[in-house]
């Protein structure tokens, strides 16, 4: 029997509060550095779907407007994330982006945020693909 959308994932939800699993904290991250209203909107809109399509507790919204060849780490909103994701104690475990485009514009240090998240007992994930830039 196939099984609608809807009900696989009340299905999900139930397995999960009967084996105690709560479902992961999360921050919302994105540059909106050259990004008119509608771009900001349609991004914002892509993040927050990814996250609540998968039941995750959005905690907060950091969002920076620097120019994407800043690095992460001199970013003030992304340093927040990362401050988060680094406290042991925290309940936030991940970290969702509207693309990877908005963590660093090449592939190489995508891959390395995605390993620093990891190493942190986190998650980075991103609503599109690196390099499609938008919330298509």
């Amino acid at each position: 029997m196939q099984r609608s959308p809807g009900d696989q994932a009340r299905r999900d939800r139930l397995v999960d509060a009967a084996s105690g699993v709560e479902p992961a904290g999360v921050v919302l991250y994105l540059n909106v550095h050259g990004l008119d209203h509608e771009e900001k909107s349609a991004r914002q809109i892509a993040a927050h779907d990814h996250a609540a399509a998968r039941d995750w507790v959005v905690a907060e919204w950091l969002i920076d407007n620097v120019d994407p060849a800043t690095h992460r780490n001199d970013r003030p909103g992304w340093q927040v994330a990362a401050q988060i994701i680094e406290d042991e104690g925290s309940d936030v475990r991940g970290i969702v982006v509207p693309s990877l485009d908005d963590v660093a514009d090449t592939a190489e240090e995508q891959a390395a945020a995605r390993k620093w998240a990891v190493s942190h007992g986190g998650f980075l994930t991103a609503a599109t693909m690196a390099g499609q830039g938008g919330a298509s």
